[in-house]
C-alpha cells in the first residue's frame, strides 16, 4: 500500500512538473525600435509590437483586431531590423500570422535570425543565418510559439519574413504580433524528476 503510494505520489509529480514546464513561456519584452518594409502607414513593422502580451497568451490568444497588422509590399522576402536596447537570450518565439484577405496569402513560412551585439546599421546581413524558425500554422492569428532550435543572444536582431505560399498574383506577407521567448532549462525539471523516482523507489525498498 506504502510502496503504491509513494510510486502515485511520484508520478503526480511528475505530471504536474511536466506541464509546468511545457507552458513556463516567458515573453520578452518587445525591441525599442524596429525598422522594415510595410504596405502603407497602416501596415507598419510597429504593428507587429503594438498589443499587450503577456506568457498566458502564448498559444491561446489571437491578435491583429482592433490592434494592428503588419504587412510587407508585396511577396517580399521582408528584411527586419530590431533593437531591443540590452541583450536578450530566446530560445523560442511567439508568432501571430495576419488574417489577410485571401486565404493562402498574406502568410509567413519561415523566419531567419541573426543576432549581435553590434549594431547592423541598416545593412542586412549576407552570411547564412543563425537559426531559422519553421511556422506551422497558417490558418489562424493566435500567438502561437515556435522553437528556435537553441538558445541565441544579442541586442540587436535582423530577421527576414518569408512567405508561406510564393508565387501568388496578389500576396503581402506579414503578422498580427511577434515576440521572442525564453525557455526555462529543463535540468531543474530533470532533477525534480529524478529526485521524485528516488522517493519512489527507495519507499518500496524500505516496505
Amino acid at each position: 500500500m506504502l510502496r503504491h503510494l509513494a510510486t502515485t505520489m511520484a508520478a503526480a509529480t511528475v505530471i504536474t512538473l511536466a506541464a509546468q514546464s511545457a507552458a513556463a513561456y516567458q515573453v520578452i519584452a518587445p525591441p525599442v525600435a524596429s525598422s522594415g518594409p510595410q504596405y502603407d502607414g497602416n501596415y507598419s513593422v510597429a504593428k507587429l509590437f503594438d498589443a499587450s502580451v503577456t506568457d498566458g497568451d502564448v498559444g491561446v490568444t489571437s491578435y491583429g483586431n482592433p490592434d494592428g497588422q503588419w504587412a510587407g509590399f508585396g511577396e517580399g522576402p521582408h528584411e527586419v531590423f530590431m533593437d531591443f536596447g540590452a541583450s536578450i537570450s530566446p530560445s523560442a518565439i511567439a508568432y501571430a500570422q495576419r488574417s489577410g484577405d485571401l486565404a493562402d496569402a498574406d502568410k509567413i513560412g519561415a523566419v531567419d535570425f541573426w543576432f549581435s551585439d553590434t549594431d547592423f546599421a541598416g545593412i542586412f546581413p549576407v552570411d547564412a543565418p543563425d537559426t531559422t524558425a519553421t511556422i506551422t500554422n497558417t490558418t489562424d492569428t493566435i500567438l502561437h510559439p515556435y522553437s528556435l532550435g537553441g538558445t541565441f543572444s544579442g541586442q540587436y536582431v535582423a530577421a527576414r519574413f518569408n512567405a508561406a505560399s510564393p508565387g501568388l498574383a496578389i500576396n503581402n506577407p506579414g503578422g498580427s504580433e511577434f515576440r521572442f521567448l525564453a525557455v526555462p532549462e529543463p535540468s531543474s525539471v530533470l532533477l525534480a524528476t529524478l529526485a521524485c523516482t528516488g522517493f519512489a523507489y527507495w519507499g518500496s525498498r524500505r516496505r
